[in-house]
């Protein structure tokens, strides 16, 4: 195998230098060259497409020149083709010969970029086609070989009503959008450095993809992976039927194929995977229109591997034998009669109801709706904010959210009413609004929630891979299991710690608890939970800064994880940083005399009021503090569960939250005897 994985690493780190949220286009930019293919950067003015062409241009290098030869050029419906192919030769015009000088131009270069590349005429984009494709160039009479390893071509809009530069557009295997900076990271564009004048970047020689070229052709397609592509194909076939914009040609499928290779071969694997398949969404719209249409049917035909199995079991063989089920509310919305008149879907796991407005969302106030035990998608953002009040939903069912948002007003607020036993809400986003008043017996995953996820408490309830800005409960947490969880104290106004003022009964595991310069206004707190009682809480992380409001100005106390404790055991959890202003701060609890704790470590840089091991857990020096202690003391696992983050010298969770926001097929399972056998394929993955 040629072990190139590492190097490309570093490559697209130089490459993105000076570059905000160009990530994306930048690695396909640079698989496009590695497979010898054509990439389509589709976007408004201003937005370093071009930039892109020049970065990647400059990282590929002759064997004995320094540097790969560059073309680029602004097309206009007035460009002539000596502009893009040279002017005709003089000596061979004497000779009654038609050829063109191409020493320069487009023919003759390694790497090209045409900007506007749909304005150009007719007599320009027919010679394209061969380029593009063979990589011919009919220069008169003669067939020019052209060295043309990537075009890159950019456009503010797409053909419409065009057939004729259908042929042209099907060249392009991949398509990537490429949009103004973000609101949230507009910021970072008054410290940029100059990303034109990278130094010492590193370079791919021509001999090197000689070498690639050749290895591609023995990379394995295995039965599974092209039972799935077939199935991709045969899905967006269905899909996509009434729409004349979209169809898969023959030549897109061999030229997938290829690209499937390289990226497993780029990634240092002798066989395509399932991440491989995610590259898919770049390659399989036609129509900006549908580019989410094709993200989401992808999705879902990978879902149903994201299977969770014992490490032990772990193997090709037990693999192999997963079969893709179709469970696609989108693809299967074309046979849906609907069970229920004006929403679409027959509400089963297979046939979702969708949900796509705040009206839809509304129904689910209806008894027969939101109580029947049916199964909903959101398939878009929904904005409660428009609304005078607030439905009051009883919800007996499943929910996915798809990584959508629900918009709240800022208030004292929840999107449902109680969660009803046997529930199932994952993949949602709630901005300013809580979950749910109430949750027993439910099973949620993967959520962000804005604030307090259950402004009254939960019972009996699983929780995991969530992000919550606030509170989990401000009232009671009963008989539930939390894992997976990341859950950051807010800077204002709550008087609730972050888990719940009562937790009891409760199994919580691999969580993190961010306290944030939270105002607790009680002469006693806890960072965690107020009371916890008969519960068992391991391998969590705690850490960040609260205070005792300057108007309590009795004697006051404060413990990282619980003021009160009863009857529980805290296992293997670690104290990084914490500072407060209470007279007296403990690391974990204030005693242990119906508590057992057992292998807890803290920063040894906190200020314990009592030098008791037990409570505070045993003090580590700042330089000791690191993940092979976590990891081999405490039995803390970095394999599927936590990551190291070396800026902040401390550990987080490898993925929560969206599936959306952070992988797009869904997040790993909190046990550390388990592993999510495509989440674990799609991080290794250097490209997806």
């Amino acid at each position: 195998m040629l072990e190139i994985k590492h190097k490309l690493a570093a490559l697209l780190a130089q490459l993105n230098e000076g570059l905000v949220e160009r990530d994306e286009a930048m690695k396909l930019a640079l698989l496009s060259l590695l497979a010898g293919e054509n990439i389509l950067l589709v976007g408004p003015p201003g937005t370093a497409k071009s930039l892109i062409s020049r970065q990647v241009a400059k990282a590929l290098k002759d064997d004995d020149k320094e540097g790969s030869s560059h073309f680029e050029y602004l097309l206009t419906k007035f460009s002539t083709p000596e502009e893009i192919f040279g002017p005709l030769s003089i000596s061979k015009l004497k000779e009654d010969r038609f050829e063109r000088n191409t020493a320069g131009y487009l023919p003759s270069a390694q790497v090209a970029f045409l900007d506007e590349i749909f304005k150009a005429s007719s007599s320009i984009l027919n010679a394209l086609l061969t380029i593009l494709n063979e990589r011919i160039y009919h220069n008169g009479a003669a067939v020019q070989k052209v060295p043309l390893r990537s075009l890159i071509a950019a456009s503010n809009e797409l053909p419409t009503g065009q057939e004729e530069l259908g042929a042209l557009y099907d060249r392009f295997l991949l398509r990537s959008f490429v949009d103004y900076v973000s609101e949230d990271n507009l910021h970072k564009l008054f410290t940029l450095g100059n990303s034109e004048h990278l130094e010492h970047l590193a370079s791919l020689k021509l001999g090197e993809l000689a070498e690639l070229d050749k290895q591609v052709t023995s990379v394995q397609l295995p039965e599974l992976i092209q039972e799935t592509i077939l199935d991709i194909w045969k899905k967006h076939n269905e899909l996509f039927k009434e729409d004349r914009r979209e169809g898969l040609s023959d030549r897109r499928l061999v030229k997938v194929l290829h690209l499937l290779k390289v990226s497993a071969l780029t990634n240092d694997r002798d066989e395509v995977d399932l991440s491989d398949l995610m590259l898919l969404r770049y390659c399989l719209w036609n129509h900006i229109d549908n580019k989410g249409k094709v993200t989401t049917l992808i999705h879902d035909i990978l879902r149903p591997f994201s299977q969770v199995s014992s490490k032990n079991n772990y193997d090709k063989a037990y693999y192999s034998q997963i079969i893709p089920i179709n469970n696609s509310g989108i693809a299967s919305r074309d046979k849906s009669i609907g069970i229920i008149s004006g929403l679409e879907g027959k509400g089963t796991e297979d046939d979702p109801i969708l949900i796509k407005n705040f009206h839809d969302f509304g129904r689910l106030e209806e008894k027969g709706v939101g109580e029947m035990g049916y199964y909903f998608r959101q398939i878009d953002d929904i904005d409660l904010a428009v609304l005078k009040t607030f439905p009051v939903i009883e919800f007996k069912g499943g929910y996915d959210g798809n990584g959508f948002k629900i918009q709240g007003r800022g208030k004292n607020e929840a999107i449902f009413n109680n969660i009803l036993p046997g529930s199932v809400i994952k993949n949602l986003h709630v901005i300013d609004c809580s979950l749910s008043n109430n949750s027993t017996g439910s099973d949620i995953s993967f959520c962000k929630v804005g604030q307090t996820m259950f402004l009254n408490g939960a019972s009996d309830c699983k929780i995991t891979g969530c992000v919550i800005i606030g509170s989990l409960a401000n009232q009671s947490l009963n008989k539930s299991k939390i894992s997976n969880c990341y859950i950051r104290g807010r800077s204002i106004g709550d008087d609730y710690p972050k888990l719940s003022v009562l937790v009891d009964s409760c199994d919580v595991m691999d969580c993190l608890f961010y306290i944030d310069n939270c105002d607790y206004g009680k002469r006693s707190n806890g960072g965690v939970a107020h009371t916890c009682k008969n519960s068992m809480v391991e391998r969590c992380f705690i850490t960040g800064k609260f205070t005792i409001p300057s108007s309590i100005n009795i004697y006051s106390m404060s413990a990282g994880f619980t003021a009160n404790t009863e009857n529980n055991k805290i296992k293997n959890c670690a104290l990084g940083v914490v500072s407060t202003n209470a007279d007296r701060f403990y690391g974990f609890c204030f005693s242990h005399s119906t508590t057992e704790l057992l292998g807890n470590v803290s920063v040894g840089t906190n200020k314990f009021s009592a030098p008791d091991d037990i409570i505070n857990g045993r003090p580590v020096d700042g330089a000791r503090f690191n993940q092979g202690l976590l990891q081999h003391s405490l039995g803390w696992d970095f394999e599927n569960i936590w990551q190291w983050n070396d800026q902040a010298n401390s550990p987080r969770l490898q993925s929560v939250g969206l599936m959306a926001a952070n992988n797009p097929i869904g997040e790993q399972t909190p046990a550390s005897d388990k592993i999510d056998l495509l989440l674990q394929q799609i991080n290794a993955n250097l490209w997806v």
